[in-house]
Formats: C-alpha cells, sequence, structure tokens
C-alpha cells in the first residue's frame, strides 16, 4: 500500500460522517459492514490497524457503488 493510501485511512466513524448520505447513522455503516464483510475484505476497504477496524475510503466507496449497481439491477427485473 503506498504511503498516501495510508495517510487517507479513516476510523469508521470519520467515513460515515463524511458519507451521511449514503450511512445516515453509525448502525448503517456496521450493518453494511457486516453484510458485506467479505467483499471488503476481498477489496481492500476494510483493515485492522492498531486492533481498530479503518476504512480504505477509495476501495470502500467502490464496494458501496458495485454493491448498489447490482440492488439496483435486481430491483430491475
Amino acid at each position: 500500500m503506498a504511503a498516501n493510501a495510508v495517510l487517507a485511512l479513516m476510523p469508521m466513524l470519520d467515513y460515515q460522517q463524511s458519507r451521511a448520505q449514503v450511512f445516515p447513522s453509525e448502525e448503517s455503516l456496521r450493518w453494511f459492514v457486516r453484510a458485506r464483510r467479505s467483499e471488503l475484505l476481498d477489496a481492500g476497504a476494510l483493515l485492522m490497524v492498531a486492533g481498530r477496524k479503518v476504512i480504505s475510503p477509495e476501495e470502500f466507496d467502490a464496494v458501496v457503488l458495485d454493491v448498489g449497481r447490482r440492488t439496483a439491477a435486481r430491483s430491475q427485473r
């Protein structure tokens, strides 16, 4: 991971607050993380650093968009 990517890591609460239009509460973000944990881990979007969950925002955003696209496509059927 590049140094600038490490600097971009965010605590979960900071991520939620910066994406409140998508995750209006801390619990909504926690639910998404529980429901999509394997996808987030595979994408490098969710990490454990010093015993805390942190988010890599660019990768997390990409998972959110991908999940949203797939969900929208299924609802069109």
